[in-house]
């Protein structure tokens, strides 16, 4: 075994034993010598770009269902005193938007699989999985760029520290449902500011 090997497996055998420093420390020797570290370095960016992308379709999808949620209390409402009608509440649209997110949605979490099913090995994919691993790292790690966005780290309401919350008529997605950061189209963040990102800039 040669004694590159033999720093690998000193890597795996520290992380595993949670001693992250020094399997950082020892990655950094790693990195320096792994080939092909473009490849791997491109790879990660491709895939948290595109996970970024698919998170950001899975909020603005949660946030359409609690509007619509929201639209259908009032429709009694509506109805009963006449003030307006179903149609006039955005429910078409509403119900037009949604179905195409969830159609984008789909379509951008086959290339996320895809993308995993290309994945290569090496030091920097070992980094990454292992802050992957170590979710609380990460939320940390990215808690300030979070806030300078505006997102929901920017204010006391919580929402990056507990797992995504969904409507009754949604099942939680075991994938994008665990605890993160907010895309520009959280629920949270488009009821704060006042309008969806895809509106930002128009007159």
């Amino acid at each position: 075994m040669g004694l590159f090997w033999v720093f690998v497996i000193t890597e795996v055998a520290l992380d595993k034993a949670r001693l992250y420093p020094l399997a950082y420390a020892v990655r950094g020797w790693n990195k320096a010598f792994t080939p092909g570290s473009k490849e791997e370095i491109d790879w990660i960016k491709n895939y948290e770009s595109q996970e970024k992308l698919c998170h950001g379709y899975y909020q603005e999808q949660i946030y359409l269902l609690e509007t619509l949620s929201a639209l259908e209390k009032s429709r009694s409402l509506a109805q009963d005193d006449g003030s307006s009608s179903y149609e006039d509440l955005g429910y078409d649209d509403l119900k037009a938007q949604l179905e195409k997110i969830a159609k984008c949605l789909f379509s951008e979490r086959q290339k996320l699989g895809g993308l995993l099913s290309s994945k290569p090995r090496g030091a920097y994919i070992r980094e990454f999985d292992a802050h992957r691993r170590r979710r609380d790292y990460l939320l940390k790690k990215h808690e300030k760029e979070c806030r300078v966005r505006g997102g929901c780290c920017d204010r006391d309401c919580g929402c990056c520290s507990r797992r995504i919350e969904v409507p009754a008529t949604m099942v939680l997605s075991k994938e994008f449902g665990k605890k993160s950061h907010c895309s520009v189209d959280c629920g949270c963040c488009i009821r704060s500011r006042g309008f969806r990102s895809r509106e930002a800039g128009k007159d």
